[in-house]
């Protein structure tokens, strides 16, 4: 009895020992965690004023009171913004980096020299170039908003743009396409080509990993940004830059958006925006004969909007005009007043016309075989092997070697010519 009294007596000892050990560890664990808590604030809130007053010594004496291995959660600290203007919004979180690139965008032209070296230290100690902006709402949802290259690209700042991709910035990032109704979002890409920002387009051009046929989460395509911004902008730095986007031969140019299933041929004619249709129709891949989810053509599209010199352009470039009768538009075209109606069905009527002699000058050659070794077709640039009924291979009299619709395109029966050595072909 004496025996386990003792054993009691020793398990209950053990028992407060390790109990009074636990809740030291506990308190200390919680106390731990409260300073870091409190610390992480502190330092959050050093390197917001450092950063907005754009002083980088004081940013890098912050960062020196730590460890080195301290730099790179340091760099990426978050800090929270709460003067938001949407009322379900109840405040806004962003890196430091975010924030510095924010600033210097602000500032005025001869004080942003200072933000740019604290984004470089910044990126230097390890910050992610890709941590976006967040709104956070009061159900405590997150949406992404916008990201540090997207932000740079719409205030055109080059040398940021630069350092950003240097390291490892995602190129094909996109953002929240509620972050600001005032302007495009989407990709980089998207915002430079609708900017019409030829400095920027020709760096992000040149990156190996640039999704250049990447559509917004609207749907609209790089291509159709800058179709779109130039209709209200009128921009001819907007026309450069759907050249140089057409001449990347990454560049689907008959690649559809998905809301509506429109080319950026279509999106042109629609807007009856004649410049960017000529810079597209010059596109040796255009395909003219893309329909919408309506079912209409571009041609189509160009009657409907009474687009007369827009019709005048697609069939002289070969539009198919036989979709479009007399009878099925005689209503709308009555609208658009004598002269205009006059003009589109004369237009028409002559198409249909030019339509059967090429018919009949089709026909004039058999199709050829054709493998790899042959090449491609000198007028769309595409290989002659493709054996599509509508891309089938032809051999002149002069040995050149075409696809027979290509070559039915660019030249007329009465005087055609071979392209190459202008041999004539009848």
């Amino acid at each position: 009895m004496k025996y386990i009294c003792k054993i009691i007596t020793f398990s209950a000892m053990v028992w407060m020992i390790t109990g009074i050990s636990t809740c030291r560890s506990i308190a200390y664990k919680t106390k731990t965690k409260i300073h870091n808590t409190i610390e992480q604030k502190r330092i959050a809130s050093d390197l917001k004023s450092a950063i907005k007053k754009g002083d980088y010594s004081k940013v890098k004496e912050l960062f020196n009171k730590y460890d080195v291995h301290k730099h790179r959660s340091i760099a990426n600290t978050e800090i929270r913004l709460f003067q938001y203007t949407c009322p379900n919004i109840d405040y806004v979180q962003e890196s430091i980096l975010y924030f510095a690139i924010f600033c210097r965008n602000k500032a005025k032209e001869n004080n942003k020299n200072k933000y740019l070296e604290i984004i470089e230290f910044l990126l230097e100690n390890e910050a992610n170039p890709n941590l976006p902006r967040k709104r956070v709402a009061s159900s405590a949802s997150r949406y992404i908003d916008s990201y540090p290259l997207t932000i740079a690209t719409r205030a055109r700042d080059v040398l940021v743009v630069k350092l950003l991709l240097t390291h490892g910035a995602n190129i094909n990032s996109l953002d929240n396409p509620e972050a600001d109704y005032a302007q495009i979002c989407g990709s980089a890409l998207h915002i430079a080509m609708s900017n019409g920002d030829i400095p920027i387009l020709e760096i992000l051009l040149a990156h190996k990993g640039l999704d250049i046929n990447q559509p917004i989460r609207e749907s609209w395509l790089p291509l159709q940004a800058g179709i779109v911004s130039y209709e209200f902008r009128r921009d001819t730095n907007q026309v450069k830059a759907v050249r140089l986007l057409l001449r990347d031969k990454r560049t689907d140019v008959n690649k559809k958006e998905s809301f509506k299933e429109k080319t950026s041929l279509f999106l042109a004619v629609e807007c009856g925006l004649i410049e960017m249709v000529e810079v597209l129709l010059e596109h040796p891949a255009i395909d003219m004969e893309q329909k919408n989810s309506y079912g209409r053509t571009p041609l189509v599209e160009a009657v409907h909007g009474s687009y007369v010199e827009i019709v005048k352009l697609l069939l002289n470039r070969g539009a198919n005009p036989e979709g479009i009768t007399l009878t099925k538009w005689g209503a709308f075209l009555s609208k658009l007043g004598s002269a205009k109606r006059k003009e589109i069905q004369e237009l028409l009527a002559k198409a249909k016309q030019n339509q059967n002699k090429t018919k009949a000058f089709k026909y004039i050659f058999d199709p050829i075989d054709v493998t790899k070794e042959d090449g491609i077709c000198s007028i769309c640039h595409t290989e002659l092997v493709d054996a599509s009924a509508h891309k089938h291979a032809i051999a002149l009299k002069c040995k050149h070697k075409f696809h027979l619709d290509c070559i039915a395109q660019w030249v007329k029966p009465s005087t055609a010519t071979c392209l190459l050595c202008r041999e004539k072909i009848k």
